[in-house]
């Protein structure tokens, strides 16, 4: 499913993705995932679409660094995280 993105939320997307490219992780918040696709939800094709993008970044797409993410909640008892960790994963030993 390909998102209908406004330019200035694919740009802002963009700059997240090249950050993740140079530092090897990026915060997102989760008011701007709901923002940037226009969803109610941060869902599996959010990330899919996020996948996607990072994949046109390299010279060949199927060898994309695979990513992963971390949720991050204020509390135990809260179930929705506000905000995520984008981490790539040839860069996670890095990460301690």
């Amino acid at each position: 499913m390909a998102f209908r993105m406004k330019p200035e939320h694919r740009y802002a997307l963009k700059l997240k993705l090249d950050q993740l490219w140079y530092e090897g992780w990026v915060r997102f918040d989760r008011w701007e995932l709901l923002s940037f696709f226009n969803q109610q939800r941060v869902t599996k094709s959010v990330w899919r679409e996020i996948e996607d993008m990072w994949a046109e970044m390299f010279s060949d797409p199927n060898n994309a660094d695979r990513l992963s993410y971390v949720t991050v909640r204020s509390e135990d008892s809260v179930t929705t995280p506000h905000s995520f960790l984008l981490i790539n994963e040839a860069q996670r030993h890095d990460i301690k």
